[in-house]
């Protein structure tokens, strides 16, 4: 038998039997099935992730989601992250709108929330949705944008957004009276950035090319044997 969850009706404590049929100790205040090799049990005010040789695993969270895809959302705090089976945690924090609610992935990518924008997120952790909406609230963040956005000229709407960002922070220069040093600590960030792009959209067309050499061997192994396969 696999393993099962079950409750004491006279605790209302949670436990779990093992594939023998055997009661495993201890009992949690609240636990769900094994998903993808852990189940989520919560016992003194914490959630952790139990294994299935009943080890609790993870430094004990305020909030988690079952195991998806290879990742588990866990809130810890006050935002959302992700920690993998060997449980390194990943991802900047995502904003939490509805604790009992948590993030998952489905499909190779996770829908997440962050600055108030809605996105989505690949397994590098990088964003894929509402791009632009990211860069206005946080242009340091195009680091961990997916390489892929810049095919197709996004990378000129994400130097339109830089260059208000630039003007809106020059304006409050003025009125706050910065100094040359924040000037110039101004001028490095958004040297920085410019350079990101043009590596984030140098790797896009590398990408494309590597593509187009694997079409190119497909059709050289198959020929027209292609169509019928």
């Amino acid at each position: 038998m696999d393993i099962a969850l079950r409750i004491d009706l006279k605790t209302n404590k949670y436990y779990f039997q093992d594939k023998n049929g055997i009661r495993r100790e201890p009992d949690y205040d609240y636990a769900r099935p094994f998903v993808e090799g852990f189940a989520a049990v919560k016992t003194n005010g914490k959630w952790f992730f139990l294994d299935q040789d009943f080890h609790l695993r993870g430094d004990g969270y305020d909030r988690v989601g079952d195991f998806s895809e290879g990742y588990g959302a866990v809130a810890e705090d006050g935002k959302w992250y992700f920690v993998d089976t060997l449980f390194k945690r990943h991802g900047e924090g995502y904003q939490i709108d509805n604790i009992e609610k948590p993030p998952f992935f489905f499909n190779n990518s996770a829908e997440v929330q962050i600055d108030g924008v809605e996105t989505r997120i690949n397994k590098k952790f990088e964003y894929f949705g509402n791009c632009l909406s990211l860069a206005k609230a946080n242009p340091d963040r195009i680091k961990n944008f997916d390489c892929s956005i810049f095919q197709g000229g996004f990378d000129l709407q994400l130097k339109d957004v830089l260059n208000s960002y630039c003007q809106e922070k020059l304006r409050i220069a003025m009125v706050e009276g910065w100094t040359r040093d924040d000037l110039k600590a101004l001028q490095q960030q958004m040297q920085e950035t410019t350079a990101v792009i043009d590596e984030k959209k140098a790797e896009a067309k590398q990408r494309k090319k590597d593509f187009q050499e694997f079409e190119k061997f497909f059709d050289e192994l198959f020929g027209k044997d292609k169509e019928s396969v």
